[in-house]
């Protein structure tokens, strides 16, 4: 089971001419909402070099606000507040965490009829975590949340 932030759900599809766009969970184009990502997206490829073929993927990720200062996850209520069109970089003051959870396509292979197991595997093999911008997703079964749970509040407060 994967736990999910309280954040927007992203697919990210960068071609191999390095041209990337950002959709929404049902498709909505949020490629202008997100310049920053696009500006910081091959930091976060494991091999990526200028001057040759870029990398291409699609990347099934959450982004959440994060307070680069004090190094932690926003509030939702913060990240709703960005601006939805025309961001320009220079403006934006709610700043990403891109949180990645499945690779669906890489270098022009189509990974969706592999094992979850797999494509996270090459999810870790091809991008590597840049505190503040990207970060594996981690997953829990229910009996640990729940002892997570338990431990954080008394039985009165649930």
């Amino acid at each position: 089971m994967i736990i999910f932030f309280l954040s927007f759900s992203l697919q990210i599809h960068r071609l191999k001419d390095g041209s990337v766009y950002i959709y929404s969970r049902n498709m909505e184009d949020n490629t202008s909402k997100y310049p920053d990502i696009i500006e910081f997206i091959s930091e976060v490829l494991v091999n990526e070099k200028d001057g040759e073929d870029q990398c291409s993927f699609i990347l099934d990720c959450e982004v959440t606000a994060y307070d680069i200062v004090q190094k932690k996850l926003l509030p939702f209520q913060i990240l709703s507040t960005r601006a939805r069109k025309n961001v320009d970089v220079g403006d934006i003051k709610v700043r990403v965490c891109l949180f990645g959870f499945d690779l669906l396509f890489l270098n022009g292979r189509s990974l969706v009829r592999e094992s979850l197991r797999y494509r996270r595997q090459c999810l870790r093999d091809a991008f590597k975590e840049v505190e503040g911008k990207f970060m594996f997703a981690t997953a829990s079964d229910t009996n640990q949340v729940c002892k997570r749970v338990g431990e954080k509040f008394s039985l009165s407060e649930l």
